[in-house]
């Protein structure tokens, strides 16, 4: 039996770390409590993978689990001061990312969650396909709160989890390929459309692929639906030539050096000279806390030097699909965006 992790320390401490962590004045102590709250929540991942499997029966889809990046961590931390986000309350540590071949497939899933039979609390919910974010993101988003009820529990064994948060974020392959070319033109560019950073044309070029696909594939608009098919066409080509991404993500071909993965699996990518991710290893465990002792380690280790990224999945092509951002794989993104335009063309 897999005993997980358990907060050992208050959410007043939690927050005092986390405070600390985003302003670069962690010290050893609050790394460790970090380190432990992050590792508190592979409890929520291992529940919600047996929720969401058991529903997949009638559906099918893709299902990946992570915990997030330390790094990530304290960015999102620090990002926004004014928002005072605090890490007792992140409410994306643990995250849930289920993947569908059609737009009700997605939403025949999701029925089957809100009619579900758990104790686990609903508290946030966004559907960013029926109204997509200004910059083109589309998908929903759940967030629910871990809720054992001591009835359910075993006796002697208090609940430590309940109030944590998971993420679950529900895609179509196309909404997905899309959301991962947008991080990974984040990896290779210093240019970061998905928090709106950089080259306003980067941005506005993944928006018009985002109205493009919408359309094209699931018959519904995005975030330009006042563009007619043509005026779109347009704009992506002068985009395109602008930015050059396409020929960004068709130059870069990461590699896997071992083939092995397991269920649990630690991802290390390697930078080359130029910053750009050029290598990916991937350590696999049968141990989800061997796994979670060792990615702490990691990421202290090869600051710099490359991003690392724990990750649970059923095996090697699921992960593939689902952190194709992580191996530069956008191959199905430049795909789907060329077939909208040549369709909208003629």
């Amino acid at each position: 039996m897999t005993f997980y992790a358990q907060p050992e320390f208050s959410k007043n401490r939690v927050d005092q770390a986390g405070a600390r962590a985003a302003q670069g004045q962690a010290s050893d102590e609050d790394i460790q409590v970090i380190e432990n709250w992050r590792a508190s929540h592979a409890q929520l991942l291992n529940t919600f993978k047996q929720i969401l499997y058991n529903r997949r029966r009638k559906v099918d889809a893709d299902i990946v689990q992570r915990l997030k990046r330390r790094p990530t961590i304290i960015n999102k931390l620090g990002r926004n001061p004014a928002m005072r986000v605090r890490l007792s309350q992140m409410q994306d540590i643990a995250g849930c990312r289920v993947i569908f071949q059609e737009l009700d497939d997605l939403y025949d899933f999701k029925k089957l969650m809100d009619n579900g039979s758990f104790s686990h609390e609903l508290r946030y919910e966004k559907d960013y396909i029926k109204e997509p974010k200004e910059d083109g993101y589309r998908g929903i988003h759940q967030i629910y709160s871990y809720n054992v009820e001591p009835r359910k529990a075993r006796a002697g064994n208090d609940q430590p989890w309940n109030g944590m948060r998971v993420k679950i974020q529900y895609r179509t392959l196309v909404q997905h390929s899309w959301a991962t070319a947008v991080e990974t033109i984040g990896l290779l560019t210093t240019n970061n459309p998905k928090f709106n950073q950089g080259n306003e044309d980067f941005i506005s070029f993944f928006r018009v692929c985002s109205e493009l696909i919408a359309r094209y594939y699931e018959d519904r608009p995005a975030a330009l639906p006042a563009l007619t098919k043509r005026e779109l066409v347009n704009e992506f080509r002068r985009l395109d030539n602008e930015t050059h991404i396409f020929n960004i993500f068709e130059r870069v071909n990461a590699k896997v050096e071992d083939e092995r993965f397991e269920k649990t699996s630690i991802l290390i990518f390697y930078y080359s000279d130029e910053g750009v991710q050029s290598t990916v290893e991937v350590r696999s465990y049968d141990s989800i806390n061997v796994a979670l002792r060792d990615y702490g380690d990691l990421e202290n280790n090869l600051v710099g030097k490359a991003d690392v990224v724990l990750v649970k999945a059923e095996g090697k092509e699921s992960m593939r699909s689902a952190y194709r951002n992580y191996f530069a794989d956008t191959a199905d993104f430049i795909g789907y965006v060329r077939e909208a335009v040549n369709a909208f063309s003629s």
